[in-house]
């Protein structure tokens, strides 16, 4: 797995969403490992920020869980 700030910008003192965006990139030729994989990144990744963030940044509970069901196998 490689972590990547977007546009080489750390990933700190982020104003607003568009700041600091971060991209994970997974590679494997089996689909179902990936599947397990990025389930599992999405279960126990907390990125900390240090303000509240507005509410249009983040998903939903329900919306997580359906991105989640979404990459069944």
């Amino acid at each position: 797995m490689i972590w990547k700030a977007y546009e080489g910008q750390e990933l700190t003192s982020c104003t607003s969403s568009d700041d600091n965006i971060l991209q994970i990139f997974l590679s494997n030729s089996n689909r179902a490992e990936v599947i397990v994989d990025v389930r599992d990144l999405i279960e126990s990744t907390h990125i900390a920020v240090d303000h509240p963030p507005d509410k249009h940044s983040f998903f939903s509970i329900d919306e997580q869980e359906s991105a989640i069901n979404s990459f069944e196998p």
